[in-house]
């Protein structure tokens, strides 16, 4: 049978593996938590987060500790500097850690793909008629102006508004 502490921290384990773990003990034997901030971030493609780590001791008071390394996988989807800011390139699932007092600390990010900013559309090669009618190609760009591919090739289509003004004359 587990004694009432130890049952307590596998509760508590069971519902923040994602997030939180045991890093290690103080002198008295207490345990100590760290949890990677913020918990559970929204992100886009192109975005940076800076992540940080809390970590308490049993009582839940904070402790004065740093993380020694952070990292993001998959890299080709992200990436995190010496200091916890981590920055997303491609839409995905993103595991954000650090290492605290030799331990690794975990945390999911889903990155969504950025805003369309613009939606260009290539000028015709021949003229168009009146009433005829023409297939334009729509490119959709994000922020930066990159162009969104998804927005093409994962069968997303692109609806823009029109508005065509032409003299009569």
């Amino acid at each position: 049978m587990l004694s009432p502490k130890k049952f307590l921290v596998s509760v508590s384990l069971m519902f923040t593996l994602a997030m939180t773990v045991i890093v290690g003990q103080e002198s008295n034997g207490a345990a100590r938590s760290a949890e990677i901030l913020p918990a559970k971030p929204d992100a886009q493609v192109g975005q940076k987060i800076d992540f940080s780590v809390a970590i308490k001791d049993a009582t839940g008071k904070a402790i004065d500790a740093k993380a020694s390394t952070w990292f993001a996988a998959p890299f080709d989807l992200a990436s995190a500097d010496e200091s916890g800011l981590v920055t997303f390139y491609q839409p995905g699932e993103v595991t954000v850690g650090a290492i605290v007092e030799g331990k690794p600390v975990f945390t999911k990010v889903v990155v969504k793909p950025a805003p369309i900013k613009v939606v260009e559309v290539a000028p015709p090669d021949t003229p168009i008629l009146v009433g005829g009618t023409m297939k334009l190609t729509p490119t959709a760009r994000i922020f930066n102006g990159d162009p969104r591919s998804d927005a093409q090739s994962h069968g997303h289509q692109i609806l823009p508004r029109w508005r065509l003004s032409m003299p009569l004359g």
